[in-house]
């Protein structure tokens, strides 16, 4: 006889019974399928069965009752499985029986992991932590399986080992462990933990997928814990301006005058967040001012973290007026009817953050912008030519980097084999330049315990892909004189290095690159030519090219990643890590770098200052924004950016990949529906979303996959770099991005070499998009409706948000919304 094999139903005696021949009915239960009903439905079991098609997708109450309602659901359930029909029926009956329990128990047992290798996943962990800081002991008892049944939690002398969906292990201790499961474990706000407990100053802090907490007397079996909401952790988590925080001294409370607000108290500052306002941070002095004044209901919200003074000292800026923290720390408030601080002209740009890793723009740079792979990868490798000396290096960050594409079409002498080769060759006994790699070390992000995520998350990983290419890459580097490559696996849980950087030390000269091209076929050559696998492809794509002081903060980058990797040290010093640039002023922009860091990966705190970049430029919008994405599945924090942007601007245009195209993110018609759609509704006419096409007028022709990850705010600032707009970029992976400023922008003044670097790389991308002569977009009120009524020949078309949506299936079998919510927050698009 068969028996039970998913967990969720083991242990259910009914359940089994019916799986042996018995009969759930809506009268009652026939325990030997003799078609009489002889004792009353179990409600626990009819639960159980009711929650099981629920999960399926199945519009069904979960309330213990064998009702009409849930007769028609197991009707529909047997056709739509195609059972077969029991002898002397006609059509399918409502009753849960052999059939109906087999079949369920078949769909959910394929769905979860065993225990033994959930137990296998937890056993690796503890060896991996064993006798460090966050060592949770020994483990005491079994296993307890999450909510999902896609993870368990495994209780230990001193915390819980929690296994999420994406099949990998965190470390919770206490006294957080006990906070977490009183708020509901993973089933409440704060979801699963999205890293292991991290011990700092003698502080215990912990992340989680929906916010935080922190216990200020660290690890411990019992004592004080604080619990803060997302929005408030994830701004202390930003830059917050040259002053450290702090640790969070109390949870978070609701403003009282707005209810949207939220303020947390921390050891040396207040945040406050609201949807409208973004995430401000206020020193304790200037907190507790705004909070005398009628409970900050006088000023209102605050509007900014704090902005030089002329005379010295900050000033804060709040719906109604500002407040001035004097150099010596006092503070003083000055009510404004009119309502906030004037916004300088470089409000693009965030003051320098030791703490949160955000160094300060650098002013005299010379960037250039290449559009697509074909215009960029013949500069890179003409670059990387010219260095060859003993005191040269070439150094990569990449997602993907293949040695033997030919960066310049045609010319068998431009793969990177051949110009690394000849770069090291050295001359006269001297040495030639170094090369220094760092790949991403693509991996399972899900080992093979769920048929469903198992399924679902190679698309997106890429793993039988890039494994090779960047093994093969970073063997060949290592072969090199004074040259070495390392496979960087390191990361949050189903994370990645998404970086793309290339440095080119050539004499005194230092070349940096940045933006969304990797040294990939898909870049140069359309699907099924010479490697090239994306649909779309060549992808349509922007690199900035950068000579100047910011050359030298994109070098820092790679050796901030390089120095702290454990294999480093294995290899020859970095030529780079001492460089200091040679000259004065080499041009007109002014560029701050920005990046994306999971804890730990390779700094002790999280890096979100990319994050911190595009919300403040999204909120300082005046006119018009741009913005490409591949995927656009947005977050919280990007919708509020968007809708304050939309309210003032004239105009938002948005451009992503067709869904045609994205082959490679399992459910992402869903998740850009979701968030694409209200904000459509509420600002019509003004966001205009758009997906691409290719050079055929079609969505899979070439040049229709837009893998750009590009902001042009007000024709003044350029936000170029690898952040798409996802969780995931904001917060989990590793991520890069150049901010460059214009100084020939309209609201500056006039320079001895003006630049309009904004506008001319705005108005370029425009007239690719939409077909037209480069001076028929010049003017960005003109152009508006261009968009609004696409020319003959478009390269762009409507998005469709009533379109109809196909979700993923597994072997033609639809998957429960409840899996996929657990693949997209724990593998797809996860909460750094």
């Amino acid at each position: 006889m068969a028996t039970i094999s998913a967990p969720r139903f083991g242990g259910i005696t009914q359940l089994q019974q019916c799986l042996d021949g018995a009969r759930m009915t809506p009268g009652g239960f026939d325990s030997d399928g003799d078609l009489q009903v002889d004792q009353a439905n179990d409600p626990i079991a009819v639960t159980a069965v009711q929650q099981a098609l629920a999960d399926l997708g199945y519009a069904v109450g979960v309330d213990g009752d064998y009702g009409p309602q849930t007769t028609d659901v197991v009707r529909q359930f047997k056709n739509d499985e195609g059972l077969p029909l029991p002898a002397g029926l006609a059509a399918h009956d409502g009753v849960t029986g052999p059939g109906t329990m087999g079949r369920l128990d078949e769909i959910y047992t394929a769905e979860s992991a065993s225990d033994d290798e959930l137990q296998a996943i937890v056993d690796a962990k503890l060896a991996e932590v064993s006798g460090t800081d966050v060592d949770p002991g020994q483990q005491v008892g079994g296993l307890v399986r999450t909510v999902d049944l896609h993870g368990a939690t495994a209780s230990c002398d001193l915390g819980l080992v929690v296994v999420t969906p994406a099949q990998e292990a965190c470390v919770v201790l206490e006294p957080i462990a006990t906070q977490w499961i009183a708020t509901g474990a993973e089933a409440g706000p704060f979801g699963y933990p999205a890293a292991d407990s991290a011990v700092d100053a003698g502080r215990l802090v912990q992340d989680f997928g929906g916010g935080g907490m922190a216990a200020p007397g660290g690890p411990a079996t019992q004592g004080l814990v604080h619990s803060v909401d997302l929005p408030v952790w994830q701004r202390w988590r930003e830059p917050i301006g040259g002053f450290d925080p702090g640790y969070p001294a109390a949870g978070t409370v609701a403003v009282g005058f707005d209810a949207a607000a939220e303020v947390g108290l921390f050891d040396a500052a207040t945040i406050v967040s609201h949807p409208d306002t973004g995430g401000q941070v206020l020193p304790t002095a200037v907190a507790d001012l705004w909070q005398s004044l009628s409970g900050g209901a006088d000023l209102g919200l605050p509007t900014s973290s704090g902005t030089p003074a002329p005379g010295g000292g900050q000033v804060f800026g709040f719906a109604g007026g500002t407040i001035l923290q004097a150099a010596d720390g006092t503070a003083s408030v000055e009510l404004d009817t009119a309502g906030g601080e004037a916004v300088p002209a470089m409000r693009f740009l965030l003051p320098d953050d030791a703490n949160r890793g955000l160094r300060s723009a650098s002013p005299d740079n010379r960037a250039e912008a290449f559009i697509g792979g074909k215009r960029a990868l013949p500069r890179m490798a003409a670059d990387i030519a010219t260095a060859a000396g003993p005191n040269d290096f070439i150094y990569l960050l990449n997602w993907y980097c293949s040695v033997n594409l030919a960066m310049q079409p045609g010319n068998p002498d431009s793969t990177l084999r051949k110009l690394l080769e000849a770069a090291t060759r050295g001359a006269n006994g001297q040495p030639g330049a170094q090369v220094d790699a760092m790949f991403w070390k693509s991996k399972s992000q899900a080992n093979a315990t769920s048929v469903t995520l198992a399924a679902l998350a190679p698309f997106f990983f890429l793993d039988q892909v890039l494994t090779p290419i960047n093994s093969e890459s970073m063997a060949f580097i290592n072969s090199l004189p004074n040259s070495g490559a390392i496979l960087d696996g390191r990361h949050l849980i189903a994370g990645s290095h998404h970086q793309k950087v290339l440095i080119v030390r050539s004499g005194d000269r230092l070349i940096a690159w940045t933006g969304g091209i990797d040294v990939n076929p898909d870049r140069l050559h359309e699907k099924g030519v010479n490697g090239s696998l994306a649909t779309g492809s060549p992808l349509f794509d922007v690199h900035v090219r950068i000579e100047g002081p910011a050359a030298v903060d994109l070098l820092q980058t790679f050796v901030d990643r390089w120095t702290r990797h454990p294999e480093a040290p294995s290899f020859k010093p970095l030529r780079g890590a001492g460089f200091a640039p040679v000259g004065g002023a080499t041009g007109p922009h002014t560029v701050q770098i920005s990046h994306t860091y999971g804890r730990g990966f390779p700094f002790p705190h999280p890096v979100q200052s990319g994050k911190a970049v595009l919300e403040s430029a999204l909120r300082n919008t005046r006119r018009h924004a741009y913005l490409t994405c591949q995927y656009f599945v947005g977050s919280e924090p990007l919708r509020d950016a968007l809708r304050v942007a939309l309210r003032a601007a004239d105009y938002v245009v948005v451009v992503m990949a067709p869904l045609e195209a994205v082959d490679d993110l399992p459910d992402i018609a869903f998740r850009r529906n979701a968030f694409l759609a209200p904000l459509l509704a509420e600002f019509p006419g003004k966001l205009l979303a758009f997906e691409a096409l290719g050079t055929a007028g079609t969505p899979t022709s070439p040049e229709a996959y837009v893998h750009s990850k590009l902001l042009l705010v007000d024709d003044e600032a350029a936000f170029v770099g690898t952040l798409n707009y996802s969780r995931r970029s904001w917060t989990h992976d590793s991520e890069v991005m150049a901010t460059v400023i214009d100084t020939g922008g309209p609201s500056f003044p006039p320079a001895p070499d003006p630049s309009a670097f904004a506008a001319d790389l705005r108005a370029a991308l425009w007239a690719e998009h939409l077909q037209v002569p480069v001076s028929s977009v010049t003017d960005v009120g003109a152009a508006k409706s261009l968009w609004v009524t696409l020319p003959a020949g478009a390269r762009v078309r409507p998005y469709n948000p009533a379109a109809p949506i196909k979700r993923p299936t597994v072997g033609g079998r639809p998957i429960a919304p409840r899996i996929l919510d657990a693949y997209w927050n724990t593998t797809a698009d996860p909460q750094g």
